[in-house]
């Protein structure tokens, strides 16, 4: 959809609550659902994973540009802007910025300091900047993500909370591996553990993956403190470890001489980041390999040694539930992959009326029709329209004097879907809600309505149980025009039953990986909903089988704040550590 990148920058200014921290602060807000913030981040990353977006949508963005393509140097991009960035005084304490990294998904990420003055001006001023060095050398809408997030200091990190957890004492002469969980347990491996050679593999390729340095660091109170707060694996060295690493300083790959690599497996930010404490500060990295693999053979180990153990979480109290009855065994269900070609997408084109050359290029297939720009993805099936000028822009048509009442909407998203092809037979209405972008004056106020729409979604139950990460979404503006769909949603073929775990030791395995909670004060955990279900991973990903989860609902507490959360836990130990954890 590079139609979308022409002689056009989008500003989408997102408003989110993260850990009981609600995050507003800018002269024009988007008063977004969950879903539609999601929705908003595609259009920056298109072909981002539905673990991916979860884990971006749960985080404080505030203002978002461009949208990632194939041929952008973000790391040179960014680097060259870094001196005059810091010539006109936008790093902290002068500025807002603290920190810059490239993500994973290719798309650079701007840290904003939460307690800084920041506006729309500022953000356009300082993309301006980045812009500016991105054509000259050649290209233009540069991805940019800005999150505002508090600065941890060493004031906050001093504290110590009122009851210590029990940890273990590493040995001392010899390298081990520290896997601890958001709940404070810590699991040490030695070289002579089972499963300590693949884990220290897998920690050594993301370091040799390093491919550029942050301009940011941590104290090591900094880092201790997202330590005890966080699900992370550390390797120790027994003594100071050279690697050469993928980072090209002067046309040779950079070498690094480490004590210690920390890899956070549930931090967004720190999602390609390799951590390296040293006695100065902690140096930060970026990795061209993301945790996956890591995730999945560290969370087991933690899962497993962590059980029947009451050395952690001490300052959580969990209130008592009922726990739902639940089988032994569930059907497990094995993904169809899709049989997507360009004659496919071409009929489902002219059913959606467009015209135009289907082109494959990615992964995927794309069809330009103005103002529509079609995408289907060869992996997954995911299918993405979008009527570029219109949806989640500002215009005079979608506003809500012009939006059909919420019945209407869901009669027009239906009729289309159908004639499109694209309704399942197993498609539920689910939801109708009205994404909007809000005008507001320098003081905050709201002024008017720039954009709405109405947004109809569908979910989906096999055996009357919920599958999350199947999505079907319409967005309805102006005059009934359809503005965007969105459709995760593959077929699946039943096989054979597995067993799975029982409630109450899903239950225990939340307490060990964890939830949203600060271990510098005592909060109380209800869990407001348990509900068994699958999960089906993100359009990007190449499954076998939907996965059988419980699906946690609840909220951390602590006499003054609240802050709601949903985790995922694998029904089934064979698939622990494929389960992203999502925050809400």
């Amino acid at each position: 959809m590079d139609k979308n990148s022409t002689g056009r920058r989008k500003l989408l200014l997102l408003a989110m609550a993260v850990f009981a921290v609600v995050i507003i602060g800018s002269a024009l807000l988007i008063n977004m659902d969950r879903e539609t913030h999601k929705e908003a981040i595609r259009q920056v990353i298109p072909d981002i994973s539905e673990k991916d977006l979860e884990d971006l949508s749960a985080r404080p963005v505030y203002a978002a540009y461009g949208r990632v393509r194939n041929n952008q140097d973000l790391d040179a991009i960014i680097n060259s802007a870094d001196a005059d960035l810091e010539e006109r005084h936008f790093f902290y304490p002068e500025g807002p910025v603290f920190g810059y990294s490239v993500n994973h998904l290719d798309c650079i990420m701007v840290y904003l300091d939460e307690e800084a003055a920041v506006n729309r001006t500022t953000t356009d001023e300082i993309y301006g900047v980045i812009e500016s060095h991105a054509r000259a050398g050649g290209t233009n809408n540069t991805p940019v993500l800005f999150v505002r997030t508090l600065q941890i200091t060493p004031d906050t990190t001093l504290q110590r909370p009122e009851r210590a957890s029990a940890q273990p004492t590493p040995r001392e002469g010899t390298s081990y591996l520290d896997i601890h969980g958001a709940g404070g347990r810590s699991v040490l491996l030695y070289p002579e553990d089972e499963e300590y050679p693949a884990i220290e593999t897998e920690c050594r390729e993301l370091i040799g993956g390093i491919r550029s340095q942050l301009k940011m660091s941590y104290t090591r109170d900094e880092l201790a403190a997202m330590k005890r707060n966080g699900t992370y694996v550390a390797l120790h060295f027994s003594r100071p470890t050279t690697f050469e690493t993928s980072y090209i300083v002067d046309r040779a790959p950079l070498n690094i001489t480490i004590n210690e690599a920390v890899f956070f497996l549930d931090r967004d930010e720190e999602r390609n980041m390799v951590i390296t404490p040293a006695q100065n500060g902690a140096g930060v990295w970026t990795t061209s390999r993301d945790r996956a693999t890591l995730r999945k053979l560290a969370v087991p180990v933690l899962i497993e040694e962590g059980r029947g153990s009451t050395s952690f979480g001490k300052n959580l109290t969990y209130t008592s539930i009922n726990l739902p009855p639940a089988p032994e065994k569930v059907v497990l269900y094995t993904v169809v992959t899709p049989a997507i070609t360009a004659e496919n997408v071409s009929t489902m084109a002219e059913r959606m009326g467009l015209k135009g050359t289907v082109r494959e290029a990615d992964g995927q297939f794309t069809l330009s029709d103005s103002p529509y720009s079609l995408e289907v993805h060869r992996q997954s099936g995911r299918v993405a329209l979008i009527d570029i000028p219109r949806w989640m822009m500002p215009n005079a048509r979608d506003l809500p004097a012009n939006l059909p009442p919420d019945e209407r909407a869901t009669e027009i998203a239906a009729q289309y879907l159908t004639d499109a092809g694209l309704m399942p037979r197993d498609a539920v209405l689910c939801g109708v809600e009205h994404p909007e972008i809000v005008e507001s004056n320098e003081r905050g106020e709201t002024t008017g309505i720039a954009y709405e729409a109405v947004q109809v979604s569908y979910c989906r139950k096999i055996d009357g149980r919920p599958v999350v990460g199947s999505e079907m979404t319409v967005d309805v503006g102006g005059g009934g025009d359809i503005l965007n769909v969105y459709k995760i949603w593959r077929d699946f073929a039943a096989g054979e039953e597995i067993a799975i775990i029982t409630p109450r030791e899903a239950l225990e395995e939340l307490k060990i990986l964890g939830v949203p909670a600060d271990p510098m004060r005592r909060q109380t955990v209800e869990i407001t909903g348990i509900e068994l279900g699958y999960y089906e991973a993100g359009a990007t990903e190449d499954p076998a089988h939907l996965v059988p989860v419980y699906i946690f609902t609840g909220t951390v507490t602590d006499g003054s704040t609240e802050t709601s959360f949903v985790r995922y836990v694998a029904a089934s130990p064979k698939f622990r550590g494929e389960i992203p954890w999502v925050k809400s």
